[in-house]
């Protein structure tokens, strides 16, 4: 019982005792040419079907083109038709399964079968088809692939550079200007907001009291307040 109660208990070093899973993306995926040359809904789909994969299963990530319509959350089925395209072409995902339509509903799943092709599958070593990949010269996924490698380089360069500042989490903050309101006056001066009449002023009589019997049998009592004319 109390294993149960303590499992979510940070450790001497500060972590977690349950690991919480994660769609894994290494650094060389998201810097090769094949992922630099797929538009958003490719790469949106990328992390869906990297999701499925608990570690076990690759090679069997189940994932239909409507399925993966509504996970990316598109009205239209044929953005995500063309990124299972994209990711095949470029080496990233390799279909095992077709869709089939013969089997009862229920009986097998009818959706087609994937497996990404950087992670291990069936007890083999992954086959890294998206190495293989160039995007062909003056095509939308050489341009594309060119501008995000340009601008990973600019990053690259002006980090080695220090251009980059880091921001300073310790610092306490300046307290806004807002915040600061100014000094109570005091003044009996006929102000032209006010039409030039002066403000009343408003004094308690403390030496007036009145009595009144309350639901227990107890008094209460009140203070009249006089209100100067102006």
């Amino acid at each position: 019982m109390a294993r149960g109660r303590n499992r979510n208990k940070p450790d001497a070093t500060g972590r977690n005792e349950q690991v919480e899973r994660f769609a894994r993306l290494p650094h060389r995926i998201l810097l090769s040419e094949a992922y630099r040359s797929l538009d958003p809904v490719a790469r949106a789909l990328l992390t869906e079907l990297v999701m499925i994969d608990n570690g076990k299963n690759n090679g069997s990530l189940w994932l239909s083109i409507a399925d993966a319509t509504d996970r990316l959350g598109l009205a239209d089925q044929r953005p995500a038709m063309r990124a299972f395209d994209d990711l095949q072409d470029r080496g990233v995902l390799v279909m095992t399964k077709d869709a089939h339509f013969s089997v009862k509903a229920g009986e097998t799943s009818r959706a087609r079968c994937w497996r990404i092709t950087w992670l291990p599958f069936d007890g083999k070593p992954p086959t890294h088809d998206w190495q293989k990949y160039a995007a062909p010269p003056q095509t939308k996924a050489r341009k594309a692939t060119d501008r995000g490698l340009r601008a990973m380089a600019r990053y690259r360069k002006a980090l080695a550079a220090h251009k980059i500042p880091t921001v300073d989490f310790t610092a306490t903050p300046s307290k806004p200007a807002y915040f600061t309101l100014p000094p109570a006056e005091e003044s009996a001066t006929a102000l032209p907001a006010n039409g030039g009449i002066p403000p009343k002023s408003v004094t308690e009589d403390s030496a007036s009291y009145s009595a009144g019997t309350m639901g227990n049998g107890g008094t209460a009592r009140s203070a009249k307040v006089a209100v100067e004319p102006g």
